[in-house]
């Protein structure tokens, strides 16, 4: 699991629908995060994650190291660790070193690469942190009651014996003293008595005779009921089937006429043209004659 607290719902699903490691969106609470394969999880948590230090799954240990100098933040000294080949992540400083700085802890999975590690502010000795103890065991709670229930409910008195021991040690034995004991029923035959009782009860509650007056008017009801729903449906798909004849009979017509307006229509079009070309050439020609020059007749009289 990689947490990221600080993104929303849909950030998370587009980081998923984007990343092919992540397999899946999980909640705990207020907590959001994705699922990834442990061989992907530090390339994922360096996507959602970048600032923060990635520790590898299992069990993981604290150590005591320092002294840091003051001031130092948690991101400084990730990074000087994993300079020095050790990734940890750092929890909080713990007690001063008086005129060097503080003691921090830190969480790894691994131990140090050396228990002195030289940086350039000076050494950093690390430590094994004490880790506190186990919690100590809940008190048990003695149980109540005689020597012989109490001897009978222990867990060494069945140790040894195929046998019930309330079959050989019941208290109450005495009130059935004189009744033998019920035979275990096999788990096939319990099943059968079952199934034998489960018929029983439901041929129980079958009607014994059906009214035999009644069921031939009922179907013949019905049946009339359907040849008339038949015969509608027919005459239905009939008439259908006729309109649909007549629309496609008008309108090959209504297409025809169409057809003929137009030829007639591109026929009168045409002579028209033709007409109003003519016209046309013969206005010209009676102009280019009236603008042609005439020759000039000489009157040998004058």
């Amino acid at each position: 699991m990689i947490w990221a607290p600080k993104m929303s719902t849909s950030e998370l699903s587009h980081v998923k629908q984007t990343n092919p490691a992540a397999i899946g969106l999980a909640r705990l609470g207020d907590r959001r995060g994705l699922r990834v394969a442990s061989d992907q999880a530090q390339l994922l948590h360096q996507v959602l994650r970048p600032e923060a230090a990635f520790l590898p799954g299992g069990p993981k240990m604290q150590y005591l190291a320092g002294p840091f100098p003051w001031g130092v933040d948690r991101q400084a000294i990730i990074k000087a660790m994993k300079q020095s080949g050790w990734e940890v992540k750092a929890l909080q400083p713990t007690q001063p070193v008086p005129g060097r700085g503080s003691m921090w802890l830190l969480q790894a999975v691994v131990p140090p690469p050396q228990p002195i590690l030289h940086m350039a502010h000076g050494e950093v000795v690390v430590s094994k942190h004490k880790q506190v103890g186990p919690a100590l065991k809940a008190p048990t709670v003695a149980s109540v009651g005689s020597a012989s229930t109490l001897t009978l409910c222990s867990a060494a008195a069945g140790v040894g014996s195929d046998s019930d021991p309330w079959l050989s040690a019941d208290p109450w034995g005495g009130y059935n003293k004189g009744k033998g004991l019920q035979p275990v029923t096999d788990a096939a035959e319990g099943l059968k008595q079952l199934e034998d009782r489960v018929h029983a009860a439901v041929v129980a509650r079958l009607p014994t005779a059906m009214e035999s007056d009644d069921v031939p008017d009922r179907l013949s009801t019905l049946e009339n009921q359907f040849q008339m729903l038949m015969t509608k449906h027919q005459n239905l798909e009939g008439q259908f089937n006729d309109f649909s004849c007549q629309n496609s009979q008008q309108f090959a017509v209504v297409q025809q006429q169409i057809q003929q307006q137009s030829q007639t229509f591109h026929g009168q079009l045409e002579s028209q043209t033709q007409s109003v070309q003519a016209m046309f050439e013969s206005q010209m020609q009676q102009i280019r004659n009236l603008l042609s020059k005439r020759p000039r007749e000489d009157n040998p009289m004058e």
